[in-house]
């Protein structure tokens, strides 16, 4: 492979994870594709089946540290989203008390077109949150938020509609 033959025989096992001798040049190797295919079913099972790392470590007999390598591998593609007119819906999420991520989504688009991790929920998140998007070249058509008091004086100019969740 490493000489550019493809005259190879298997060699036994390291890892759990097939070896492969070349016939030509001698080099022992291990096939790295597999290696990738793995880090992209992990990261499936993470984002798409939402389990845990805890969860993922158990499944493949791995500590969790093993688990993170093989997420940090991925590299997630973002595409960006051409500047146009939207209806925001603005949500903070919160993990632990004091990590948060706050959210302006495009429904229409289908997409997150900004987050930022917060540490409260206050006012002000909201107003940068606002200064990012508009900076971004966005106009906002009209707001969907939660019942946070304050935050609908944000967006006095455009339409706002209260989540029927909250």
């Amino acid at each position: 492979m490493f000489c550019g033959s493809n005259k190879t025989k298997k060699k036994g096992k390291q890892l759990g994870r097939q070896r492969y001798l070349c016939l030509f040049c001698g080099k022992q190797f291990q096939n790295k594709i597999r290696k990738e295919k793995l880090s992209r079913v992990i990261w499936n099972k993470f984002v798409w089946h939402r389990q845990t790392i805890s969860q993922l470590s158990k499944e493949y007999k791995r500590s969790p540290n093993w688990i993170r390598e093989h997420l940090n591998r991925i590299r997630v593609k973002v595409r960006p989203v051409p500047p146009q007119e939207v209806v925001l819906i603005l949500d903070a999420t919160f993990f632990k008390r004091i990590f948060g991520v706050l959210v302006a989504r495009a429904p229409h688009l289908k997409r997150n077109i900004y987050w930022k991790e917060i540490m409260g929920e206050t006012i002000s998140e909201y107003l940068q949150v606002r200064i990012a998007v508009e900076e971004m070249g966005f106009k906002i058509k009209a707001v969907v938020l939660d019942g946070r008091p304050g935050v609908r004086n944000l967006f006095l100019d455009v339409p706002v509609q209260m989540c029927h969740f909250h």
